[in-house]
This record gives C-alpha cells, sequence and structure tokens, in this order.
C-alpha cells in the first residue's frame, strides 16, 4: 500500500493503480466479502473476509511467564491464490472492492492459511487511547471516516 501526502498527522492513501481509498462508508456486515491490500511483498491480492473474528495471541512478558490476550481481529482466506500475504506486508490497509477501508493488515504470509487484520475502527480507538487524541481519521479526496 503506498501512503502519501503525511501532512499534520493525516495519511492520504491512494492503490499504486490510481485508486482513491475511501474512509466511509464502512460496511456493517463484511462476512464473505471480497477484501482486497497492495501489500509491499505480494502486490495487489484479494481474499475473502472469514467469519472467525478473534485470535488468541500469546505474548512473552520480561519476567519470562507468558500471557494470552483475546483480541478482536479478523480473518482473510486467500481467493485465487495459496496465501493472502506474505512476510513484509503487515501494515497493509485492507479494502473493499469499492475502496472503503476496513483495517490493516497485522499478520499472514506462507506457513498460514489465514491472514489476520484489525478492524480501522479499533485501530483509531488505540491510537486516542494512547496518544489522548479527541479525533483520529484518514484523509481522504472524497469522503472521511472519523472516529
Amino acid at each position: 500500500m503506498v501512503l502519501s501526502n503525511i501532512h499534520a498527522n493525516i495519511i492520504s492513501s491512494q492503490t499504486p493503480d490510481g485508486h482513491d481509498l475511501k474512509g466511509a462508508p464502512v460496511p456493517e456486515d463484511t462476512e464473505g466479502m471480497q477484501v482486497f491490500i497492495h501489500g509491499q511483498r505480494s502486490g495487489y491480492r484479494k481474499g475473502i473476509k472469514h467469519p472467525l473474528e478473534s485470535a488468541t495471541l500469546t505474548h512473552a512478558i520480561i519476567d519470562g511467564k507468558s500471557i494470552e490476550r483475546v483480541t478482536y481481529e479478523h480473518t482473510i482466506h486467500p481467493a485465487h491464490t495459496p496465501v493472502f500475504s506474505h512476510e513484509g506486508d503487515s501494515g497493509s490497509l485492507v479494502f473493499t472492492a469499492s475502496h472503503v477501508v476496513i483495517g490493516m493488515l497485522f499478520a499472514g504470509g506462507l506457513k498460514y492459511s489465514f491472514s489476520y487484520f484489525t478492524p480501522i475502527e479499533v485501530l483509531f480507538e488505540d491510537i486516542k487511547e494512547v496518544t489522548k487524541a479527541t479525533d483520529v481519521r484518514l484523509k481522504m479526496n472524497h469522503s472521511s471516516f472519523s472516529s
């Protein structure tokens, strides 16, 4: 995904083939919907939003104990290729056929049958919590998504 025009902490996004990404309206029901990325390593990829909406992630912490945290991430199953994404594609924006951003890819690759993404609304809420910002949005040419 090419991100350009970084100005005043706002990012304007466009796909490498010239389509402007949109921030809204984010579809309420994305189950079974075709979704896309333009990954750094895999380029343009099409997948299907799978109904599995959680992943258990295990993290090691400094004292050597591991913790599990259930997160509400979403899954993508590849369509027409063995994998949806490759290592190095993390951070790619996930978008619909109508170019509406629905999330950000964070895991996938040759070892996984699914790829995982965080919904855009969750990312915005995390940014607001960490930075104490009152508004977070993607700068878009057509419409803005803000939270």
